[in-house]
């Protein structure tokens, strides 16, 4: 299973960025450096040691609250947009057929469109589909994201 916590550490980016600032900082004053004709960083003396033996408590307290927060809000959510995304993708499979993508990409234009489908993309790919489909489709979408969260 893939586990999004970087989602939750890109949220919480400017924390993490001051997190490893305050580790990497001290440190700075200990290692011997000079820049490559590259742009790199040639390090200049033994660096192990200073990473080897560090502190790393703040970044492993960091990982633990994002781990905790994508346990306890992003993946209930994740949960929730699925289940109502395969609701939504039976009802429509059900009354028209039409790809899998077609399908995926008509439910993410009503969902992010206030549950009504788009008249560019109505006009454009979906021009197939006629009024009573589009209403229809628009129904099941809306009556499938309707769900409460547990």
């Amino acid at each position: 299973m893939v586990f999004p916590v970087s989602a939750v550490m890109l949220e919480r980016n400017e924390e993490y960025q001051r997190i490893l600032r305050e580790f990497s900082s001290p440190l700075m004053q200990s290692i011997q450096w000079q820049p490559t004709e590259k742009g790199n960083v040639e390090v200049l003396n033994d660096t192990a040691d200073l990473y080897r033996y560090g502190d790393y408590t703040a970044i492993a307290e960091f990982l633990y609250r994002a781990v905790e927060q994508t346990i306890s809000e992003r993946l209930p959510k994740e949960v929730h947009y699925l289940t109502c995304y395969d609701k939504a993708r039976k009802a429509i499979g059900n009354r028209i057929d039409m790809p899998a993508d077609q399908i995926r990409n008509l439910i993410m234009f009503i969902t992010q469109n206030n549950m009504k489908l788009p008249l560019t993309r109505r006009q454009k790919e979906l021009a197939a589909l006629s009024d009573e489909e589009v209403l229809a489709i628009e129904s099941d979408v809306s009556r499938a994201f309707s769900i409460q969260e547990e």
